[in-house]
Protein backbone atom coordinates (compact mmCIF):
# COMPACT_ATOMS: atom_id res chain seq x y z
CA UNK A 1 0.00 0.00 0.00
CA UNK A 2 1.33 3.45 -0.94
CA UNK A 3 2.58 5.69 1.85
CA UNK A 4 -0.11 8.41 2.43
CA UNK A 5 2.57 11.10 2.93
CA UNK A 6 4.21 10.15 -0.36
CA UNK A 7 0.87 10.25 -2.19
CA UNK A 8 0.17 13.68 -0.68
CA UNK A 9 3.65 14.93 -1.66
CA UNK A 10 3.12 13.88 -5.27
CA UNK A 11 -0.33 15.55 -5.34
CA UNK A 12 1.15 18.78 -4.00
CA UNK A 13 3.99 18.59 -6.54
CA UNK A 14 1.56 18.04 -9.40
CA UNK A 15 -0.36 21.17 -8.33
CA UNK A 16 2.91 23.11 -8.40
CA UNK A 17 3.76 21.75 -11.85
CA UNK A 18 0.45 23.02 -13.22
CA UNK A 19 0.72 26.41 -11.48
CA UNK A 20 4.30 26.96 -12.70
CA UNK A 21 3.62 25.80 -16.27
CA UNK A 22 4.06 28.51 -18.93
CA UNK A 23 1.44 26.67 -20.99
CA UNK A 24 -1.22 27.07 -18.30
CA UNK A 25 -4.59 27.97 -19.81
CA UNK A 26 -6.80 30.81 -18.64
CA UNK A 27 -9.32 28.28 -17.30
CA UNK A 28 -6.74 26.55 -15.10
CA UNK A 29 -6.57 29.33 -12.51
CA UNK A 30 -10.10 28.58 -11.30
CA UNK A 31 -9.41 24.83 -11.30
CA UNK A 32 -6.14 25.32 -9.42
CA UNK A 33 -7.90 27.41 -6.78
CA UNK A 34 -10.48 24.64 -6.30
CA UNK A 35 -7.78 21.95 -6.19
CA UNK A 36 -5.81 23.94 -3.59
CA UNK A 37 -8.90 24.28 -1.39
CA UNK A 38 -9.34 20.49 -1.53
CA UNK A 39 -5.64 19.73 -0.96
CA UNK A 40 -5.50 22.05 2.05
CA UNK A 41 -8.96 21.08 3.38
CA UNK A 42 -9.78 24.77 3.61
CA UNK A 43 -13.22 26.23 4.25
CA UNK A 44 -13.34 28.45 1.18
CA UNK A 45 -15.67 28.94 -1.78
CA UNK A 46 -14.33 29.71 -5.26
CA UNK A 47 -17.14 32.05 -6.32
CA UNK A 48 -18.41 31.32 -9.87
CA UNK A 49 -18.82 35.10 -10.35
CA UNK A 50 -15.38 36.05 -9.04
CA UNK A 51 -14.33 39.19 -10.94
CA UNK A 52 -10.61 38.45 -10.84
CA UNK A 53 -11.02 34.99 -12.37
CA UNK A 54 -13.54 36.28 -14.93
CA UNK A 55 -11.10 38.93 -16.12
CA UNK A 56 -8.47 36.23 -16.72
CA UNK A 57 -10.99 33.90 -18.38
CA UNK A 58 -12.19 36.63 -20.76
CA UNK A 59 -8.62 37.33 -21.87
CA UNK A 60 -7.36 36.26 -25.31
CA UNK A 61 -3.57 35.69 -25.30
CA UNK A 62 -1.29 36.70 -28.16
CA UNK A 63 -0.62 33.88 -30.58
CA UNK A 64 3.17 34.12 -30.32
CA UNK A 65 3.28 34.36 -26.50
CA UNK A 66 2.40 32.12 -23.57
CA UNK A 67 -0.62 33.03 -21.46
CA UNK A 68 1.66 34.21 -18.63
CA UNK A 69 3.65 36.58 -20.88
CA UNK A 70 0.49 37.79 -22.61
CA UNK A 71 -1.27 38.48 -19.31
CA UNK A 72 1.73 40.39 -18.02
CA UNK A 73 1.88 42.65 -21.09
CA UNK A 74 -1.87 43.13 -21.12
CA UNK A 75 -2.13 44.09 -17.44
CA UNK A 76 0.77 46.52 -17.77
CA UNK A 77 -0.87 48.20 -20.76
CA UNK A 78 -4.24 48.83 -19.09
CA UNK A 79 -5.06 52.46 -18.45
CA UNK A 80 -6.99 52.28 -15.20
CA UNK A 81 -6.75 55.89 -14.05
CA UNK A 82 -6.14 59.43 -15.24
CA UNK A 83 -4.29 62.21 -13.49
CA UNK A 84 -5.45 65.76 -12.86
CA UNK A 85 -3.01 68.50 -11.99
CA UNK A 86 -4.17 70.34 -8.91
CA UNK A 87 -2.97 73.42 -7.10
CA UNK A 88 -1.83 73.25 -3.50
CA UNK A 89 -1.03 76.40 -1.48
CA UNK A 90 1.53 75.81 1.22
CA UNK A 91 3.72 78.25 3.16
CA UNK A 92 2.79 81.08 0.81
CA UNK A 93 3.84 79.10 -2.28
CA UNK A 94 1.84 77.64 -5.12
CA UNK A 95 2.67 73.95 -5.69
CA UNK A 96 1.12 71.61 -8.20
CA UNK A 97 0.55 67.90 -7.76
CA UNK A 98 -1.07 65.09 -9.75
CA UNK A 99 -4.19 63.51 -8.31
CA UNK A 100 -5.00 59.99 -9.52
CA UNK A 101 -8.61 59.13 -10.30
CA UNK A 102 -9.45 55.50 -11.09
CA UNK A 103 -11.92 54.76 -13.89
CA UNK A 104 -13.04 51.54 -12.17
CA UNK A 105 -11.46 50.73 -8.81
CA UNK A 106 -12.48 47.05 -8.96
CA UNK A 107 -10.92 46.50 -12.37
CA UNK A 108 -7.83 48.50 -11.42
CA UNK A 109 -7.38 46.31 -8.36
CA UNK A 110 -7.87 43.21 -10.50
CA UNK A 111 -5.22 44.32 -13.03
CA UNK A 112 -2.75 45.01 -10.23
CA UNK A 113 -3.58 41.62 -8.71
CA UNK A 114 -2.91 39.89 -12.04
CA UNK A 115 0.53 41.50 -12.17
CA UNK A 116 1.21 40.59 -8.55
CA UNK A 117 0.17 36.97 -9.12
CA UNK A 118 2.34 36.63 -12.23
CA UNK A 119 5.31 38.20 -10.44
CA UNK A 120 4.83 35.88 -7.46
CA UNK A 121 4.54 32.88 -9.77
CA UNK A 122 7.69 33.84 -11.72
CA UNK A 123 9.70 34.37 -8.54
CA UNK A 124 8.54 31.00 -7.22
CA UNK A 125 9.75 29.38 -10.44
CA UNK A 126 13.19 31.00 -10.00
CA UNK A 127 13.23 30.10 -6.30
CA UNK A 128 12.62 26.40 -7.01
CA UNK A 129 15.28 26.43 -9.73
CA UNK A 130 17.80 27.92 -7.35
CA UNK A 131 16.90 25.40 -4.65
CA UNK A 132 17.51 22.56 -7.08
CA UNK A 133 21.08 23.74 -7.66
CA UNK A 134 21.89 23.68 -3.95
CA UNK A 135 23.78 20.75 -2.44
CA UNK A 136 22.17 21.43 0.95
CA UNK A 137 18.78 20.24 2.27
CA UNK A 138 16.14 22.88 1.54
CA UNK A 139 15.87 24.12 5.13
CA UNK A 140 19.57 24.96 5.23
CA UNK A 141 19.65 26.26 1.66
CA UNK A 142 16.85 28.76 2.38
CA UNK A 143 18.43 29.86 5.66
CA UNK A 144 21.70 30.44 3.83
CA UNK A 145 20.00 32.54 1.15
CA UNK A 146 18.41 34.70 3.83
CA UNK A 147 21.67 35.12 5.71
CA UNK A 148 23.07 38.64 5.81
CA UNK A 149 26.52 37.09 5.44
CA UNK A 150 25.74 35.73 2.01
CA UNK A 151 27.52 38.02 -0.54
CA UNK A 152 25.20 36.85 -3.33
CA UNK A 153 22.08 38.19 -1.63
CA UNK A 154 19.60 40.07 -3.78
CA UNK A 155 17.23 42.22 -1.70
CA UNK A 156 14.22 41.60 -3.97
CA UNK A 157 14.78 37.84 -3.85
CA UNK A 158 15.20 37.97 -0.06
CA UNK A 159 11.95 39.93 0.34
CA UNK A 160 10.14 37.41 -1.85
CA UNK A 161 11.40 34.43 0.18
CA UNK A 162 10.37 36.15 3.40
CA UNK A 163 6.91 36.85 1.93
CA UNK A 164 6.64 33.23 0.80
CA UNK A 165 7.48 32.05 4.33
CA UNK A 166 5.12 34.53 6.02
CA UNK A 167 2.15 33.47 3.86
CA UNK A 168 2.47 29.93 5.24
CA UNK A 169 1.11 30.99 8.62
CA UNK A 170 -2.00 32.63 7.13
CA UNK A 171 -3.82 29.30 6.87
CA UNK A 172 -5.35 28.96 10.34
CA UNK A 173 -7.56 26.66 12.36
CA UNK A 174 -10.46 28.54 13.94
CA UNK A 175 -13.82 27.77 15.52
CA UNK A 176 -16.88 28.97 13.60
CA UNK A 177 -20.62 28.40 13.62
CA UNK A 178 -21.61 26.08 10.78
CA UNK A 179 -25.37 25.58 10.66
CA UNK A 180 -26.37 24.85 14.25
CA UNK A 181 -22.95 23.63 15.36
CA UNK A 182 -19.63 25.13 16.46
CA UNK A 183 -16.92 23.52 14.30
CA UNK A 184 -13.17 23.74 13.94
CA UNK A 185 -12.36 24.76 10.36
CA UNK A 186 -9.28 25.69 8.32
CA UNK A 187 -9.40 29.18 6.79
CA UNK A 188 -7.24 31.49 4.73
CA UNK A 189 -6.67 34.77 6.58
CA UNK A 190 -5.59 38.23 5.50
CA UNK A 191 -4.83 40.88 8.12
CA UNK A 192 -6.27 38.43 10.69
CA UNK A 193 -9.60 38.39 8.84
CA UNK A 194 -10.86 35.03 7.51
CA UNK A 195 -11.37 34.87 3.75
CA UNK A 196 -14.49 33.05 2.59
CA UNK A 197 -14.62 33.54 -1.17
CA UNK A 198 -18.27 34.57 -0.94
CA UNK A 199 -17.63 38.10 -2.25
CA UNK A 200 -17.18 38.25 -6.03
CA UNK A 201 -14.59 41.01 -5.48
CA UNK A 202 -12.34 38.88 -3.28
CA UNK A 203 -9.11 37.81 -4.98
CA UNK A 204 -8.49 34.06 -4.46
CA UNK A 205 -5.52 33.79 -2.04
CA UNK A 206 -3.10 32.15 -4.48
CA UNK A 207 -0.06 33.35 -2.50
CA UNK A 208 -1.27 31.53 0.62
CA UNK A 209 -2.17 28.44 -1.41
CA UNK A 210 1.22 28.47 -3.13
CA UNK A 211 3.19 28.98 0.09
CA UNK A 212 1.41 26.21 1.97
CA UNK A 213 1.55 23.72 -0.92
CA UNK A 214 5.20 24.47 -1.73
CA UNK A 215 6.52 24.14 1.85
CA UNK A 216 4.35 21.08 2.57
CA UNK A 217 5.74 19.51 -0.63
CA UNK A 218 9.32 20.19 0.52
CA UNK A 219 8.59 19.06 4.10
CA UNK A 220 7.36 15.70 2.79
CA UNK A 221 10.62 15.15 0.88
CA UNK A 222 9.81 16.88 -2.39
CA UNK A 223 13.31 18.32 -2.89
CA UNK A 224 14.40 14.94 -4.31
CA UNK A 225 11.33 14.47 -6.49
CA UNK A 226 11.24 17.46 -8.84
CA UNK A 227 13.28 18.87 -11.67
CA UNK A 228 13.30 21.22 -14.67
CA UNK A 229 13.31 19.94 -18.23
CA UNK A 230 16.64 20.35 -20.07
CA UNK A 231 14.75 21.30 -23.23
CA UNK A 232 11.65 23.34 -22.35
CA UNK A 233 12.59 24.19 -18.71
CA UNK A 234 9.20 22.99 -17.47
CA UNK A 235 8.89 22.13 -13.77
CA UNK A 236 8.00 18.46 -13.31
CA UNK A 237 7.58 15.90 -10.52
CA UNK A 238 8.88 12.32 -10.55
CA UNK A 239 7.71 9.35 -8.51
CA UNK A 240 11.20 7.90 -8.05
CA UNK A 241 14.25 9.56 -6.57
CA UNK A 242 16.91 10.68 -8.99
CA UNK A 243 17.00 13.34 -11.62
CA UNK A 244 15.70 12.78 -15.06
CA UNK A 245 16.57 15.37 -17.67
CA UNK A 246 13.33 15.77 -19.59
CA UNK A 247 9.68 16.24 -18.73
CA UNK A 248 8.53 14.06 -21.66
CA UNK A 249 9.71 11.87 -24.53
CA UNK A 250 8.79 14.70 -26.90
CA UNK A 251 11.33 17.02 -25.24
CA UNK A 252 13.97 14.28 -25.15
CA UNK A 253 13.57 13.68 -28.87
CA UNK A 254 13.54 17.42 -29.65
CA UNK A 255 16.76 17.92 -27.68
CA UNK A 256 18.46 15.02 -29.49
CA UNK A 257 17.45 16.41 -32.89
CA UNK A 258 18.70 19.84 -31.93
CA UNK A 259 22.08 18.48 -30.78
CA UNK A 260 22.49 16.55 -34.08
CA UNK A 261 22.01 19.77 -36.06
Amino acid sequence: MANPDFVKMISLGEWLSKFLDDDISKWHFRELAKEAVDLLHADYIVNPENKFLKIIESFEPQQDLSLIKSLERWALSQKTYHTTQKLKRESGRNDFYDEMEYYDIDRAFAYQSVLHLINFRNRTFDFMKGLLKSDSPWRFAIAQRLSDRNPNNNLMKIDFIRDLISFYSTLDEIFAIKGDELKKIVVFTLAKKPLTGVSEREIPPFEIMLSRILFDFLSLGGQEYYGFCDYCEKFYVVQRKGRKRFCSDICRTAKQRKSIK
